[in-house]
């Protein structure tokens, strides 16, 4: 096997496992929504789904967009927790 295919290959290995990650830390309600919003709309929330969902070949704005809105809740969680306590 060629090294650029192998390259490839590792390549597509961990965008698949970043992008399975971000689909189970993602929420079940509004998430593609608000991501589509993050991106200025230039993908509706179905295609969104289908892009984490690994139907659509992922666009690195909308993985960037998950990323910071899986952030952005967990940052919400950190002080909800520091709030109770």
């Amino acid at each position: 096997m060629n090294t650029k295919l192998r390259q490839n290959k590792m390549k597509k290995q961990i965008k698949d496992e970043e992008t399975e990650k971000i689909k189970k830390q993602l929420p079940r309600a509004g998430a593609y929504e608000v991501i589509s919003g993050m991106v200025n709309g230039a993908y509706k929330p179905n295609t969104i789904k289908a892009m984490i969902n690994q139907q659509r070949t992922m666009n690195p704005g909308v993985l960037q967009a998950a990323k910071e809105l899986i952030e952005i809740i967990n940052q919400g969680k950190t002080q909800l927790n520091e709030n109770n306590e």
